[in-house]
């Protein structure tokens, strides 16, 4: 929650700056709310619930259409619940990706993203699973797409869809592992700076 509320001020902060028309080149930050899937996360028939996440990034446009940005994404515990006990998943992910952006017009732009993330990832358990203690971390391809309403010259709003890729999750109990894929849907606001 720290997290949030220092992102919050730092978008809020730059309510004031001066800022570049909404389509030129130059420095942004972005917070994004999401909800995170894992797929092909089952064990035993079952699978982890998909917790929620936020995003604070910054990134830069080089031109109209063409921008870098990295992220941070905390993405909140999911539990699996079986017969034999709980297991824990708590995730953390770093982004690092080129974004292309198409305006349809002068309010509205489709974003596409291409580029790695990183994913550190906790895993804990009750009952049968109680001395399950694991960490792992794996870089993967991400890719993403979404839309962005332009409000005015520095403010936006976005929806995105990504893949952040495939994942491994280890179990020390019996030295098993088994993979997911993790998506997220988010929306979220985009403030140019300067």
């Amino acid at each position: 929650m720290k997290s949030l509320a220092v992102a919050a001020a730092l978008l809020a902060a730059t309510i004031t700056t001066p800022v570049l028309a909404q389509g030129t080149e130059g420095l942004y930050i972005a917070l994004d709310l999401g909800s995170v899937s894992f797929n092909n996360s089952n064990l035993g028939g079952t699978e982890f619930a998909g917790p929620k996440s936020f995003r604070i990034a910054s990134g830069y446009r080089f031109t109209p259409t063409v921008a870098v940005e990295a992220a941070y994404v905390n993405i909140g515990s999911s539990t699996m619940v079986t017969n034999f006990g709980n297991i824990t998943l708590k995730n953390s992910v770093l982004q690092l990706a080129a974004v292309a952006n198409y305006p349809l017009n002068d309010s509205f732009d489709l974003i596409g993203k291409l580029g790695i993330s990183s994913d550190a990832n906790k895993v804990s358990g009750t009952g049968n699973f109680s001395g399950l203690n694991t960490s792992n971390r794996k870089t993967s391809l991400m890719y993403g797409v979404g839309a962005q309403y332009n409000v005015n010259k520095q403010w936006a709003v976005r929806a995105q869809y990504e893949d952040f890729g495939k994942h491994t999750i280890s179990n020390n109990l019996n030295n098993a592992s088994w993979t997911a894929s993790m998506t997220q849907l988010s929306v979220g606001a985009v403030c140019a700076l300067q």
